[in-house]
């Protein structure tokens, strides 16, 4: 009998002590992305303006001016490796000592992955850019990241679970993310340079960084989906300049069709939601807003609301949501 009594009492406590375990581990997450929330500003206030989404060293990409450019001159490789926004705001999260090692101010990114100490950097996690909720791998495997000198070769790069919001609403039905500066329409993108005066909807109205798992549950087909996650200090070029499953999506991702995204592609298969927001909380991610305050939004926002959220300066603030 008091082993029956032990054992009820187990089964009542248990689902109790899960839950209190995962409110620590989304109050930890939520604060890493208040960390990154200040790091924006405190970079904003060095530099005058936000760091690049991207920086476009090799891939296809159009400016804000629709030129198709790249800073390389052996450009148009989707395989190398380019610096994201969180190699730049490295000294702004007690990383500096990385900063200098990596180079990000002296090489390119795919120049400094020729370097055996910088292979060896990026490839080591940052715990503030981890969700604890989030058990995916250590290193993002989706992706090609090689270094300008050896095409053969394949590195590595530390997973995160933090991307920059880049757009609202891009083409394929809210899947895909734009790599046409002119059709982006968050804050962040490829070769970016926006300042807080530009998010004319106000900041308190607009998301800057959200959650990406590395997989979540798919319903329809009750298995996991990849979600992609985001990648540390560097990601892939692109040689497509619309695109759902390469390059800028481990740093950058899209309002588009919600968050927690169930992907409609064949089971076995769910590979098409890489470029969306996502988290293995329960009922909806967490966000960064310009005034680097932090939201959990629920994936049953209504979705005109959401990508509005996503727009920096569509003239429809938001307000209270």
């Amino acid at each position: 009998m008091v082993i029956a009594i032990i054992a009820v009492l187990v089964a009542l406590l248990l689902p109790a002590v899960q839950q209190a375990r995962e409110a620590a581990r989304r109050s930890s997450c939520k604060n890493n992305l208040k960390q990154l929330g200040l790091a924006m500003h405190n970079y904003h206030d060095t530099h005058t303006v936000l760091p690049m989404g991207f920086t476009n060293d090799y891939g296809e990409a159009r400016s804000i001016r629709g030129t198709a450019y790249f800073h390389q001159t052996n450009a148009n490789d989707q395989h190398k490796a380019q610096w994201n926004w969180s190699a730049y705001i490295l000294p702004f999260v007690d990383q500096a000592p990385a900063y200098q090692a990596l180079g990000v101010s002296n090489y390119y990114a795919a120049q400094a992955l020729d370097i055996a100490s910088v292979q060896q950097i990026v490839a080591t996690p940052v715990t503030s850019f981890r969700c604890p909720s989030d058990n995916g791998k250590a290193v993002n495997l989706n992706g090609e990241y090689r270094p300008e000198a050896l095409n053969g070769t394949r590195y590595d790069i530390a997973m995160s679970n933090y991307a920059a919001v880049s757009d609202d609403n891009s083409g394929s039905g809210g899947l895909n993310l734009d790599l046409d500066a002119r059709n982006c329409t968050g804050v962040f993108y490829n070769d970016s340079d926006t300042r807080f005066r530009d998010v004319t909807d106000g900041l308190s109205n607009c998301l800057i960084i959200g959650e990406k798992a590395w997989e979540t549950s798919n319903t329809r087909c009750n298995e996991n989906q990849t979600a992609g996650g985001a990648t540390m200090y560097m990601s892939g070029a692109s040689n497509q300049l619309s695109q759902q499953n390469r390059a800028a999506g481990s740093a950058l991702g899209l309002a588009g069709k919600g968050i927690n995204v169930d992907s409609t592609q064949a089971c076995g298969n769910l590979w098409d939601i890489k470029s969306l927001f996502s988290s293995r909380h329960t009922g909806g991610a967490q966000f960064v807003l310009g005034d680097g305050g932090v939201r959990f939004i629920s994936e049953n926002i209504d979705l005109t609301t959401y990508r509005r959220l996503a727009h920096k300066d569509d003239g429809n603030p938001v307000g209270e949501f």
